[in-house]
């Protein structure tokens, strides 16, 4: 039976294998051990701190997908006097468990955890796959300007 349960620091090690299952299948991940080893310490630290909020669904033992948040305060501003707002990441449910509503069920819990912290917005980049369950769940393309980014690593412009 699936089971969506919250995480603490103790299941660091098992979210970063997730993070990295999912970067793998994105083209995106490093094999270093240093970057495996810096996942795991950077969960630890920031599920303990309580910055990083996470869930994972388990079915007959096995971690079938994850996600969580990462709460960020800002100034406030009209429609968010709190200023908090919860940047949705991680998410990933294993390929052989697609289309069951695994995603849909964390998204909700994160929802629910968000509100219950006074959020009341909830930020994500959605990959194109993921695109259709968070445009059900009421995200759309309604931001301020023009998403943009910088690396400082790289050379000047």
């Amino acid at each position: 039976m699936l089971e969506v349960r919250r995480t603490d620091a103790r299941d660091a090690d098992l979210l970063a294998r997730l993070r990295l299952e999912n970067q793998r299948e994105s083209g995106e991940a490093s094999d270093e051990p240093a970057y495996e080893s810096a996942l795991k310490e950077w969960f630890r630290e920031h599920l303990s701190a309580g910055d990083v909020h996470a869930w994972i669904a388990v079915d007959d033992g096995r971690a079938v997908g994850t996600g969580g948040v990462v709460v960020v305060p800002r100034p406030p501003y009209p429609r968010n006097p709190a200023g908090l707002e919860a940047y949705v990441t991680n998410m990933y449910t294993v390929p052989d468990r697609r289309r069951e509503g695994i995603g849909r069920r964390i998204l909700d819990e994160i929802t629910q955890h968000a509100k219950s912290l006074g959020v009341p917005r909830l930020l994500l980049h959605s990959s194109e796959a993921g695109r259709h369950l968070y445009e059900q769940a009421g995200f759309g393309e309604r931001g301020r300007g023009v998403a943009m980014d910088r690396w400082l690593d790289a050379d000047e412009p």
